[in-house]
């Protein structure tokens, strides 16, 4: 875009770019103006030896640390760049220029370049085109064909550096309205074809909507007849041609039809209330099972038998949190209630073999959490990992809020395991017999998403820890 460059010093010194130019020495004038101005001045058009046309761009020139000012800078722009980028605003309609004030700097008639526009046609302004937001006009030019005259004024960064430009564009009134003519003559037999085709539509549908109509009144008048009926009745009632009389025997066979789908009705809600019966029934079992168990544990208790109290009692809590009504949620507080039931019954099967220590955080104990999800980590730990160890094991269950999720870590100081025993470490299947880890795993990431789950690490005759990261909602206290 840029075509020259020059700078001229305080002391009369010329400098330009490309370096092989010939450098011709600019107008005083211009120059003059550039010293006097603190912004950048335009000034003429000039015309090399080739015909080429350069908008001239100059401005003081500064020492960049001291602010002395040094000389001045020239730029010589391409008209051809500028109207490169204005040429295909209206083609192929008209054509347009680009003017600077009432000064034409880029156009595709070359003649014309720093001529003054005519000022009746940046001027004046129609008033259904101001209302519009778009400055347009008509005018006869001397060739003798009108042209469409809208102005574009170019705002903000240039006006800030005092220009003024504006795209004229000048579109042909005959050519815009040959365009205009064909999409009219083209929706007058678009609209003329829609129409043939919706007549023949409409036409064809009814034909077609008649025709099953028709043959349902004719199924309707053979429905329920038997062969046995004699022609005569059959011809008399066909005779007739009453639609309304045989919609009217239609409508009361409906009528039965109704009434057989009433009474199936009935007998399917008498099943499912046979079918919430047996499930209440299924429910009322495990209750008398650990109403059985409480029973037990007083019998043992008048009886002076501390420790079989206290199993029965464990057992009995256990079954009672486990089943909580049936809900697939819980409170963490009380899901921690059944890993200590549990805990408490396998002291009995492992007497001085472990040891519970809980880290619990108190804010997360309100949170509901999916249950039983511990207690199968808990069993694993002391089944896998301290039943087969020499000495006393321990085992750690830590409770933390972790943004927004919930975290158990459950740390055994067991045999440990390696790589190979994916059975201890997260079986691949459920037999169905029990909550095995894989069974709780799944449960969590199809409750709660794949990203949450359990991760196991361990390390041979060391120990394991299982966490268990689930999603945080608040429940209710």
């Amino acid at each position: 875009m840029v075509g020259k460059l020059f700078i001229r010093t305080n002391d009369s010194d010329y400098y330009g770019y490309p370096a092989a130019i010939a450098i011709e020495e600019p107008d005083q004038a211009f120059v003059d103006r550039i010293l006097a101005s603190s912004t950048p001045v335009w000034g003429d058009i000039r015309k090399d030896a080739e015909g080429k046309a350069y908008l001239q761009l100059g401005r003081k020139f500064q020492n960049f640390y001291t602010g002395q000012q040094l000389g001045v800078l020239i730029v010589e722009i391409k008209e051809e760049s500028l109207y490169e980028l204005i040429q295909n605003t209206i083609h192929p309609w008209g054509y347009s220029m680009l003017v600077d004030g009432d000064r034409i700097i880029s156009a595709g008639d070359k003649s014309k370049l720093g001529a003054v526009m005519f000022d009746w046609v940046l001027g004046q302004r129609s008033e259904e085109g101001a209302d519009r937001g778009h400055p347009t006009i008509k005018v006869a030019l001397p060739e003798g064909e009108t042209y469409a005259v809208s102005s574009y004024p170019l705002t903000g960064n240039l006006e800030r550096i005092g220009l003024k430009w504006s795209i004229v564009n000048l579109a042909s009134e005959d050519k815009l309205y040959a365009s205009i003519r064909r999409m009219e003559r083209l929706s007058a037999w678009i609209q003329g074809l829609v129409f043939v085709v919706a007549l023949g539509f409409a036409l064809y549908l009814a034909a077609t909507t008649l025709k099953p109509v028709n043959g349902l009144i004719g199924k309707i008048k053979g429905f329920g007849k038997t062969a046995t009926e004699a022609p005569e009745q059959k011809h008399a009632e066909e005779a007739s041609g009453d639609e309304l009389q045989v919609l009217s025997r239609s409508f009361d066979d409906m009528v039965v039809r109704i009434d057989e789908l009433i009474a199936n009705n009935n007998e399917s809600k008498d099943k499912q209330r046979e079918s919430e019966l047996v499930a209440l029934q299924a429910q009322i079992n495990p209750h008398f099972l650990y109403n059985t168990l409480d029973a037990i544990g007083w019998i043992a208790k008048i009886n002076a038998q501390p420790d079989i109290e206290r199993l029965v009692l464990e057992l009995a809590s256990f079954y009672r949190l486990s089943l909580h009504k049936g809900d697939k949620f819980i409170r963490v507080e009380e899901e921690l209630g059944i890993v200590k039931s549990y805990v408490a019954i396998e002291e009995f099967r492992y007497p001085d073999k472990f040891e519970v220590h809980y880290d619990i955080e108190a804010e997360i104990l309100p949170f509901p959490m999916l249950k039983i999800l511990l207690q199968p980590l808990i069993e694993n730990a002391i089944v896998h990992g301290i039943g087969p160890k020499a000495s006393k094991g321990t085992i750690t269950v830590k409770g933390t809020m972790e943004r927004h999720a919930l975290r158990f870590d459950i740390t055994d100081d067991g045999i440990g395991f390696d790589s190979d025993q994916l059975l201890y470490a997260a079986p691949k299947t459920y037999s169905g017999r029990g909550y095995g880890i894989a069974n709780v795993d799944e449960r969590i990431r199809m409750e709660y998403g794949d990203q949450y789950g359990i991760t196991i690490r361990s390390v041979p005759g060391s120990g394991t820890t299982a966490t268990v990261v689930i999603g945080l909602e608040r429940g209710d206290s």
